[in-house]
């Protein structure tokens, strides 16, 4: 005699109600970890290092240069002004010497040569007080004394 035996699976509803289950916990996690908001803050972070090695050159360079700005694209502008081959050259005065790498907005900015680029950062320096100032998009701001600080 044969002995018959039944196949056991799942029914239709419970593989909804599994399917349901993790398209819930899937939704949750994208909420969770926002991969959007963690990019922006990668670019932020990256915009603060920027603005913190194009200063900390800028400034090296002034120390080198007895404590004044020597540059051939001339002085700092008073007015925010864009660093980039088109407005503001300051990468003529302060690379490959005093800045190592090329540094640009990664949203904005780009780097084809000395020559071509586009940094997406402003500068200016205030006349009275000798204060120069980096601003990159979103707000972010650093600031150094030339001479005596306020």
């Amino acid at each position: 005699m044969k002995k018959i035996t039944k196949n056991k699976g799942f029914t239709f509803t419970e593989l909804l109600v599994v399917i349901a289950i993790i398209a819930i916990l899937g939704a949750g996690a994208v909420l969770v970890l926002n991969p959007g908001e963690q990019i922006a803050r990668a670019r932020d972070n990256q915009r603060e290092a920027h603005i913190n090695a194009i200063l900390h050159a800028v400034e090296q360079k002034i120390f080198y240069d007895d404590g004044q700005w020597v540059c051939e694209a001339g002085p700092i502008p008073g007015n925010l002004t864009y660093i980039g081959s088109g407005e503001y050259n300051l990468y003529s005065c302060i690379y490959p010497k005093y800045l190592s790498d090329s540094l640009f907005d990664p949203q904005e900015g780009n780097f084809e040569s000395i020559s071509e680029y586009y940094t997406a950062y402003q500068i200016s320096q205030d006349s009275v007080t000798g204060r120069i100032s980096l601003n990159a998009p979103h707000g972010e701001t650093k600031t150094i004394y030339l001479g005596k600080q306020p």
